[in-house]
């Protein structure tokens, strides 16, 4: 059994938690583009889970020549099976995974930069709006960051409405699911 904040009692299993919280294979695919898309430079994904997007961003990297992914996960199980997956897949040299708070890791980025940013963790319109405002200072220019889960059902719509009013991006864009930022440059 894992213990999680996905809603239950932590009684679910790594399985159970992979089902129900790990983005679908072609979702995963579509970040896959998008971050080869992003300017070159390193990556930052705020929630791995089992690591399962983590390890399709740092394929994206490796295709379009070069970065590294920091990956950070606050559950230790989770951020130990985000690990494992990465060395399954082959990317445990560009997939680094940090067991720490998003604030943490935010507060601690001193001078590091980031081409493109994750943020699919908390998944609620404040700490949302709250992360993407400290995240867009980690931006290189032109960076993107991608916020997942902007759907009405969990008014994460109405967050990413108000995160892409700001006058620092060059274009935004949501399918619905993903929210796409591209920083001025």
């Amino acid at each position: 059994m894992v213990p999680n904040s996905l809603g239950d009692d932590g009684r679910s299993t790594l399985g159970e938690i992979t089902k129900r919280a790990s983005m679908p294979t072609q979702r995963c695919l579509a970040l896959l583009e998008i971050a080869r898309n992003a300017p070159l430079g390193d990556a930052l994904e705020l929630g791995s889970n089992v690591g399962l997007s983590g390890a399709y961003l740092a394929t994206a990297l490796r295709r379009r020549g070069g970065g590294s992914l920091v990956t950070v996960e606050g559950i230790a199980e989770l951020a130990e099976a985000a690990r494992r997956t990465a060395a399954i897949v082959g990317v445990e040299e560009t997939m680094q995974v940090v067991c720490a708070t998003f604030d943490d890791v935010i507060r601690d980025a001193g001078e590091r930069r980031y081409a493109f940013v994750l943020l699919d963790g908390e998944h609620v319109p404040e700490p949302t709006v709250r992360y993407a405002e400290a995240l867009r200072e980690l931006l290189l220019p032109r960076g993107v960051m991608v916020i997942d889960d902007c759907s009405e059902a969990t008014g994460m719509a109405e967050a990413f409405a108000e995160i892409s009013a700001w006058d620092c991006w060059q274009r935004s864009w949501t399918d619905g699911r993903f929210g796409v930022l591209r920083l001025r440059g």
